[in-house]
């Protein structure tokens, strides 16, 4: 994806698997920065600030609320220091969360995955709950202001989004621009 160096709150897009595939360590701030320079997209003009990301999963992964080494968290960290504000939420892990870094102004605690939509410019997803992948692209296509994705783990088809008009950002897949 290259270097969002330069670009307040950022210090580079990195992208790295690990070898049990469990989980990835995904620097996804740099993907929202990164695609706001691709030729043909006006996608946030590459800055965050003021922007709102839903985040859809924070624990490392599905059926646990364990926050060790999660991907959300460099993420949401990242956002925060860009001027971002976050919706979240996680079946699970919501407390974990919140014990970890409490109570916060750039941040709202969804009790659904709705409702962390309601008011977002895009969504970052972060770990892959069943229930994320049982949404319709065109109703995140409506919930969103950008209708932006930013997928971590892979849960929905490029083209199918693509065809709803969604923005679709997927790690090691090829962006399909809305509309094909």
């Amino acid at each position: 994806l290259g270097d969002a160096s330069g670009v307040t709150g950022v210090t580079g897009v990195r992208l790295k698997s690990t070898t049990d595939g469990s989980t990835q360590e995904l620097q996804l701030a740099g993907v929202f920065i990164a695609i706001g320079h691709k030729p043909n997209t006006d996608i946030f003009k590459g800055q965050l600030e003021g922007k709102t990301i839903a985040i859809w999963g924070l624990a490392f992964k599905p059926n646990t609320d364990d926050m060790r080494d999660a991907p959300s968290r460099r993420l949401i960290e990242q956002l925060w220091q860009a001027g971002a504000k976050v919706r979240v939420f996680d079946p699970k892990a919501m407390e974990e969360f919140e014990r970890i870094y409490g109570d916060r102004a750039d941040t709202h605690y969804a009790a659904t995955q709705e409702e962390a939509l309601a008011g977002a410019d895009a969504l970052a997803i972060c770990t892959e709950w069943k229930s994320f992948r049982a949404v319709d692209p065109h109703m995140l296509r409506d919930a969103l202001s950008s209708a932006v994705v930013v997928d971590g783990r892979n849960l929905f088809d490029p083209w199918t989004m693509a065809q709803a008009g969604v923005a679709y950002h997927a790690i090691g897949r090829p962006h399909i621009a809305p509309g094909v």
